[in-house]
């Protein structure tokens, strides 16, 4: 059995877990890149998006993993520059997770809105980069994917050290 839980990326100067909005949350680990933090929250934990966002006023991106196989990912941004993916398509697709209805696009139309989210963030995102882990396969963890994804937004986080 892999993982099942969340990827949360979002800015702050203090420590995320010291928001109340991840108060009694079990977090795994955490990474880094200046003010900007990774949490790694346990399945138990279901943050709310829009309050990670109100409570940061920065924008704030979730990967929700599904036992290591399938990352759902959704990027929030106080403009309105939401966008929204799925990390290894073709087992969401062989597990039935009903992406349309989530409003989740299969065909890339989102990736314009990552890069708009990431210069929000103050970081340049690579069109091309995106397009190709957002096609690729979990081989063997759809974590690796999420890391991929973080870096083609920009990102180059850090292990916190801290747990």
């Amino acid at each position: 059995m892999g993982f099942s839980g969340q990827f949360v990326v979002a800015n702050s100067d203090q420590p995320l877990t010291t928001l109340d909005v991840f108060a009694g949350s079990v977090v795994l680990d955490r990474w880094r890149e200046g003010s900007w933090q990774v949490l790694q929250l346990d399945s138990g934990d279901q943050i709310d998006p829009e309050a990670v966002l109100e409570s940061t006023g920065t924008p704030c991106m979730f990967v929700h993993v599904y036992d290591s196989d399938v990352g759902v990912v959704g990027g929030l941004s106080l403009s309105g520059h939401d966008w929204s993916a799925v990390l290894d398509l073709k087992t969401a697709q062989d597990y039935g997770i009903p992406l349309d209805a989530m409003g989740i696009s299969a065909h890339g139309e989102d990736i314009p809105a990552a890069v708009q989210w990431a210069a929000e963030t103050g970081h340049i995102a690579s069109a091309e980069r995106l397009t190709h882990v957002l096609t690729k396969s979990a081989d063997p963890f759809v974590e690796s994917l999420f890391w991929e994804l973080a870096e083609a937004l920009g990102f180059s986080f850090r292990d916190d050290g801290a747990i």
